[in-house]
């Protein structure tokens, strides 16, 4: 490199002329070439000028901006950098200073004083957009994008308005930030004054998983004002389904900005009422749905849907109803119009006036409508007019003589008029129309009950005035049983023992009324003294009498006295009823499930709260005895103690039995059975705290036992938790399907479910091969036609 000594030597002489002159800028534009031209002399220079620092105080900035040349021209970053930040306090808006500091960004960025220094110009100098940028660049690059997002936010609250670009960055940082509501607010400045841009730019996002709730709302909100309707109804639709908890700022955001501008608009009440449906206020959402009846026929259908949905949720929500009755109406469809008016009128009685003016409008039109004249028989029955009732009910079976509805109106008309005969045919012949029907197998059990009633007084009075006639004893016995009036039917049946023509049948009978009280030890005593009195040639009878007597045995445990009578019953007739499968099934029976004694509640009828108890299989014993197998004894003194209990509650010594398991408990408390026949003592006494303690403390013993939650179920039924009862009761007949005290019971939850052929298959069950057929027979006795 040829050097130009001349050149050098005027450098050197013009810096120190201004130098001497306190010129510090013109001596450092040539302090500046020398420095360049030799980095050599740049500590002599600078030393020059940090004294003059000190000894003209007044000149400091000048001089810091001298020095900020030098050290550019030394490439001294550190020094450079730190020379501007001291400068900065002097002169925080010097142009030239601020654009040295914009190149120096990008060379010196990794510098860790760069990123604080440009943060000091940037506060001095808000509204220059371009250090800004730089700035925020760095914090993104650094992974510092709250800083950058602070930076932006101070600049706009010191009166900067901000410019497009800046609020665009601005807002897609609040967005990596997840600070969607503050996005929200700058993405509305934005729109206002570039609403297309801004949409584009959600639609974007929309298509991305995770847009939030705020941003939506932004969308439609400028859809809405893009006048594209249908797009703002399916963001709603997407932040309702995408977060639920938004339903109701959608509401409020639907009736506020939508409905204000398109009010009549059905898509939006649809998209109302299914707002209000998901809050679960019914009665608004049939409120935005009924405006949408008055638009146009053309949205009828999906009303009509939506309004039964609303109907399932909430059966009472008597506004759908109507609503749905009144679309029904208009479409002609009488039948299902008054289905639902009906159901307005059993919520509310008042509006019945009403809704029959309507019927009778229909019916002078249309004077074969079955469902108005429904509606008639069924406003009498309320007024207690049974006559006009009953007027109507023959009117409809004038039109159909197979109508289910009318024959039910007539029945009941009928029975609230005495005529309890007449009103039995009608609704036996209503239950043969429709025979799932709970309503109309529960007037007539009412109708035949009566007649029971009506027929026991006439007995009273007969046997009052004549107290030996036996006749009239035995018939009234009869008549309670029938009735479900077991002592009293024991009574009389004692009084017609005296009557030797009729001591076998009263036997008989009084064994059937002790087996459905539970009390199967004098069940099978009374039916053996009715064999005793029963002629050998009355083959019939005998083969009954030997049948019960083996039931009886059964349910008390006894299998070999039972299995002995069924033999005898084969050796008489060998297809007897399904003795001979009764025979196989105890013959089936191992040791161990017939000598430890298990207890089985059972509810004596539905609904009721008297309980009876039965000898129960027990496949818990199995493992019983496995754990004594190395013991020189066949039985534990705790499966003595055991079944002495069983045998005493089965007689009905329940106190008794208490002691006994109590001792059993005390000798082996890892006996499941025990604690199961304790809780089912418990179930008796109605002490249901007890009866679940015990039954849990089984079932941790072993849950594969299925006689304990057969047990569960039946306390579930008296504690009034049907589902639990049903669940427990399926559990018990999976893990044994012949448990049949237990189908009597899901039976009667399935009846009161109204399911109807389960519990008639349940109950038929019982009665084809349970021990206690009788009680099976009571329930499907106002079935069976």
């Amino acid at each position: 490199m040829v050097v130009d000594w001349r050149e050098l030597q005027a450098l050197r002489e013009n810096a120190a002329k201004y130098f001497a002159q306190n010129y510090f800028l013109q001596a450092a534009v040539c302090d500046e070439q020398l420095i360049k031209y030799n980095k050599a002399w740049a500590p002599d220079i600078i030393l020059k000028y940090l004294k003059a620092q000190q000894e003209n105080p007044q000149l400091r900035a000048e001089l810091h901006k001298a020095m900020i040349k030098l050290y550019l021209a030394e490439d001294n970053s550190f020094d450079l950098l730190d020379e501007i930040n001291e400068y900065l306090d002097l002169a925080p808006t010097d142009p030239q200073v601020i654009d040295l500091l914009l190149k120096l960004g990008y060379a010196y960025k990794q510098n860790p004083l760069l990123t604080p220094l440009l943060a000091k110009a940037a506060g001095h100098n808000p509204q220059n957009y371009s250090l800004l940028k730089t700035l925020s660049g760095l914090y993104l690059e650094q992974g510092q994008p709250k800083a950058a997002i602070t930076l932006y936010e101070n600049c706009l609250r010191s009166g900067e308005r901000g410019t497009p670009e800046m609020l665009s960055i601005l807002t897609e940082l609040h967005i990596q930030d997840r600070n969607y509501t503050r996005a929200a607010e700058l993405y509305r400045e934005l729109s206002q004054q570039q609403a297309q841009a801004v949409i584009d730019r959600l639609e974007l996002l929309r298509g991305k998983k995770g847009m939030s709730a705020e941003l939506r709302f932004l969308l439609a909100e400028l859809q809405i004002k893009n006048r594209e309707p249908d797009k703002a109804l399916a963001v709603y639709e997407e932040i309702l389904a995408e977060t639920p908890a938004e339903a109701g700022n959608v509401l409020t955001m639907l009736k506020k900005t939508f409905l204000a501008v398109y009010e009549d608009y059905p898509a939006a009440k649809f998209l109302q009422a299914h707002i209000y449906k998901i809050q679960k206020n019914y009665s608004e959402a049939v409120s935005a749905l009924f405006k949408l009846i008055n638009l146009s026929p053309k949205y009828y259908d999906q009303v009509a849907g939506e309004l039964r949905e609303i109907i399932k949720l909430e059966p009472r929500q008597f506004m759908a109803l109507d609503a749905l009755a009144l679309i029904c109406a208009y479409q002609k469809d009488f039948a299902k119009a008054f289905y639902y008016y009906s159901r307005v009128i059993d919520l509310l009685p008042e509006r019945t006036d009403d809704i029959v003016e309507k019927a009778k409008g229909v019916l002078r039109a249309h004077p074969q409508v079955i469902a108005a004249r429904e509606i008639l028989a069924k406003a009498a029955f309320a007024k207690n007019n049974y006559r006009r009732a009953k007027a109507e009910a023959e009117a409809i079976l004038a039109i159909d003589a197979q109508n289910a509805g009318a024959r039910l109106a007539l029945g009941r008309s009928q029975l609230a008029m005495g005529e309890l005969e007449d009103a039995a045919a009608s609704l036996r012949a209503a239950l043969s129309s429709n025979p799932d029907n709970k309503l109309i197998h529960q007037y007539y059990q009412e109708a035949e009950i009566l007649t029971l009633d009506r027929r026991i007084a006439e007995l009273v009075k007969q046997t009052a005035k004549d107290r030996w006639k036996y006749s009239a004893h035995f018939e009234l016995g009869r008549q309670y049983f029938y009735r479900g009036l077991l002592t009293e039917a024991v009574g009389e049946f004692q009084i017609v023992i005296r009557d030797t023509a009729r001591q076998a049948e009263a036997h008989r009978y009084q064994g059937l009324c002790y087996k459905e009280m539970g009390r199967y030890d004098l069940a099978a005593a009374q039916f053996k003294k009715a064999l005793a009195k029963t002629p050998e040639n009355n083959r019939r009878e005998r083969l009954k009498l030997l049948f019960y007597a083996g039931l009886a045995h059964e349910a008390l445990g006894q299998q070999q006295e039972a299995l002995r009578l069924y033999e005898e019953i084969q050796l008489l007739e060998l297809n007897y009823e399904n003795a001979a499968q009764r025979a196989e099934k105890i013959k089936s029976f191992s040791w161990v499930e017939i000598r430890g004694k298990a207890l089985a509640a059972v509810l004596a009828e539905p609904g009721a709260r008297r309980l009876i108890c039965s000898w129960a299989k027990n496949n818990e014993t199995e493992e019983y005895t496995k754990r004594f197998k190395n013991k020189n004894v066949d039985m534990s003194f705790s499966m003595e103690h055991n079944n002495r209990a069983v045998e005493l509650a089965l007689r009905g010594r329940v106190g008794q039995a208490e002691e006994d398991l109590l001792l059993a408990e005390q000798m082996d408390p890892q006996f499941t059975i025990v604690h199961n026949n304790k809780a089912v003592l418990a179930l008796l006494q109605n002490k249901l705290d007890d009866a679940k303690k015990y039954l849990e403390q089984a079932k941790e013993l072993n849950p594969r036992v299925c006689i304990i939650y057969a047990n569960l179920g039946v306390y579930y039924l008296l504690a009034g938790e049907p589902d639990q009862a049903q669940e427990n009761l399926e559990i018990a007949l999976s893990l044994d399907n012949t448990l049949y005290l237990t189908q009597l019971n899901l039976g009667d939850l399935y009846y009161a479910k109204e399911n109807i052929p389960q519990a008639l298959h349940f109950w038929q069950s019982a009665l084809q091969h349970g021990v206690l057929p009788e009680l099976a027979k009571r329930r499907l006795k106002y079935w069976q036609l």
